[in-house]
């Protein structure tokens, strides 16, 4: 291994075994406990799903072509991109109603340190590969772009993820080090380090955010003179994984809902997604195959990321 390579990562589903949104409501209950009051989280969070859900459905149902439809990849592209409105509605709802008010950076490393104990959030098998292959002197360069609301969740919980990783003290201290200089990407929960704690809304600076597959896409590295692989693992990384050298879907057996969606989308656009295990290391190299590939875990991945 010696061509530089950037290594994107997904967060949800990818790095993690399962989504980790229901995480966001963690952060309000946490900081509910911190002041002492009876919280509500739970209940609010359900509605703002099922407010999604309405949204989602009723766009969908009037969107042209259908799934079934959609035969090319601009097709698909174009219907994913139309879902910024959906989006931006449910993070507008969130906002307005002052769901994270208040909430402060101690209350995203409570909700992670429980999410993390309780097992509700587990990391994939092999994901501290990624991170230990990115140490210094190393040509392989990671980056975590996500449409997840709050950077720094995912940040505290890859640190929480490698206190209890079983790999040696030194390896933790790398581990650690790779994990706190990667570039992460997401959205964020305004004003968690501000004495009174956050305004309620959902930022991602002067950037509109990141929400859809083509926000994703807007974020892969630039660069020209090196080998690009994303790992993902539904609908939101159909584009960027349509767009590297080495697009990485995430399955289990069976495949979760996202995963299959995925699957099913790639199958309808005559695309074959074969096991990164009967993929070729020279072809990637020299640029003859720009694959999109399964694999079940980091350990698959990193294994064949390290002969390129």
């Amino acid at each position: 291994m010696g061509e530089p390579i950037d290594l994107i990562l997904d967060w949800d589903g990818t790095l993690t075994r399962k989504d980790t949104m229901f995480a966001m409501a963690e952060i309000a209950r946490a900081r509910d406990r911190r002041l002492g009051v009876v919280s509500n989280a739970t209940k609010s969070w359900t509605g703002f799903g099922q407010a999604y859900i309405d949204d989602y459905s009723a766009h969908k149902g009037q969107y042209r072509p259908l799934a079934h439809e959609r035969t090319d990849a601009e097709q698909e592209s174009a219907w994913l991109r139309s879902l910024s409105h959906v989006e931006g509605k449910s993070v507008a709802r969130v906002a307005q109603s002052g769901f994270f008010s208040g909430v402060k950076s101690a209350d995203v490393v409570d909700a992670a340190s429980k999410v993390l104990a309780s097992g509700q959030l587990a990391m994939r098998t092999g994901w501290e590969k990624a991170f230990l292959q990115t140490r210094r002197g190393s040509p392989v360069e990671a980056k975590i772009v996500s449409v997840n609301w709050s950077a720094a969740f995912i940040r505290v919980a890859l640190n929480e993820a490698a206190q209890n990783a079983e790999i040696s003290p030194a390896e933790k201290d790398m581990l650690r080090s790779g994990i706190n200089s990667v570039n992460i990407v997401a959205n964020e929960i305004d004003g968690l380090d501000a004495r009174e704690g956050s305004t309620g809304d959902l930022t991602n600076g002067d950037d509109p955010g990141v929400r859809t597959s083509y926000d994703k896409l807007r974020q892969l590295p630039l660069s020209f003179d090196s080998l690009k692989v994303y790992v993902g693992d539904s609908a939101t990384d159909f584009d960027s994984l349509s767009a590297v050298h080495l697009g990485v879907c995430i399955r289990d057996e069976p495949m979760q809902s996202s995963q299959a969606s995925l699957a099913e989308t790639f199958t309808r656009l005559g695309r074959g997604v074969k096991h990164i295990s009967n993929l070729s290391v020279a072809d990637v190299q020299h640029g003859r195959s720009k694959d999109v590939v399964w694999a079940r875990d980091f350990d698959e991945i990193m294994h064949f990321v390290h002969a390129l």
